[in-house]
């Protein structure tokens, strides 16, 4: 308690919007910052050194953030693009919600990234690994208990032959966290783990952290972990600053907008293709009832019969195809 009493408190008048550390918005100001290179250099090197790779020296970042530069009426793709000493790239990226093509997503990142190194007429030998860092609030990999994943290339059946180094791709799945499994950060390094408690944790206020830190010895440490509460403080810096919590509170609105316009469209293709569906069947009956009646239909009478999709059409057809004594007949009334 007297650990935790010590952080700044996280609630009051001052702050109206609660951003959680994974705000898009939050991240990348807190890590785009000078100021906290040490900070940005030190969760790179929690999920290097957690992967057993070399920690790097360095970070410049290559997508600085100004609030001038963005309009939350815009589609805003927020993250952290990240160079170190030995010129090899990072992509950093939060992503709150699932969606069916995150991977795809992820894949383009570092597609972009890598291609963009060299130029035409380039060697290919100047080429460098291109790491993409992929924060989740869900559970990205639902058959995985794992917190920290990592994606190289490699041959199906022979697990050490890779076929490069250059493309590597790692999952932070805090959704697991969040679900309330905090015995899943023994199975990470504690620089990760302390990291992963940031993350999940670092809006929460005392009272929430004390009971948070009751259940983990892992929380407990990393809310005592200096650079950790160093960065807790960055955060409420950046909740009480007005701007920053209006152009939070304004990205969000557009967020929610921007979700029920997709269910929106979405609900609506699938009204549409359940009529569609609907129209197709009673064209089949028709055509079925007319082949029963008069053998082969001609093609040009299955086409405009396919074509119509007012349902209503389609069943004073089916009616018509019942009581028509001829093709002929049937034809003049389509």
């Amino acid at each position: 308690k007297n650990m935790i009493s010590k952080l700044p408190a996280t609630s009051g008048d001052a702050v109206v919007v609660d951003i959680k550390p994974t705000s898009d918005i939050f991240i990348v100001a807190f890590l785009s910052s000078p100021k906290n290179e040490r900070i940005l250099v030190a969760i790179i090197n929690a999920i290097l050194t957690d992967s057993g790779q070399e920690r790097i020296v360095s970070a410049t970042v290559l997508t600085p953030f100004n609030i001038r530069n963005y309009s939350v009426s815009k589609q805003l793709i927020l993250d952290v693009r990240v160079r170190d000493e030995q010129n090899r790239f990072y992509n950093i990226e939060i992503q709150t919600y699932s969606h069916p093509a995150f991977n795809e997503r992820i894949l383009l990142g570092w597609a972009d990234s890598f291609v963009s190194q060299i130029e035409r007429g380039g060697n290919y030998s100047d080429l460098k690994i291109v790491f993409s860092l992929a924060v989740t609030e869900f559970v990205a990999f639902p058959e995985s208990k794992k917190i920290h994943l990592e994606f190289t290339p490699r041959e199906k059946d022979d697990h050490n032959l890779v076929l490069s180094n250059h493309f590597q791709a790692h999952f932070l799945q805090l959704g697991l966290l969040s679900q309330g499994h905090l015995e899943l950060l023994e199975q990470v390094t504690t620089e990760l783990a302390h990291w992963s408690v940031f993350l999940v944790f670092g809006n929460k206020s005392e009272v929430e952290m004390l009971q948070i830190a009751k259940k983990s010895t892992v929380v407990r440490d990393a809310f005592d972990n200096p650079i950790i509460r160093e960065s807790i403080t960055e955060l409420q810096r950046f909740q009480a600053d007005p701007k920053m919590r209006e152009f939070e509170r304004q990205h969000r609105l557009f967020l929610v907008d921007r979700q029920l316009r997709e269910n929106a469209k979405k609900a609506e293709g699938m009204i549409e293709g359940e009529i569609k569906g609907k129209a197709e069947g009673k064209a089949e009956g028709i055509v079925d009832i007319l082949s029963y009646k008069f053998g082969q239909v001609p093609q040009h009478i299955v086409d405009s019969l396919h074509k119509q999709t007012n349902l209503t059409t389609l069943n004073s057809l089916l009616i018509q195809a019942t009581k028509c004594t001829s093709l002929d007949e049937f034809v003049d009334g389509l």
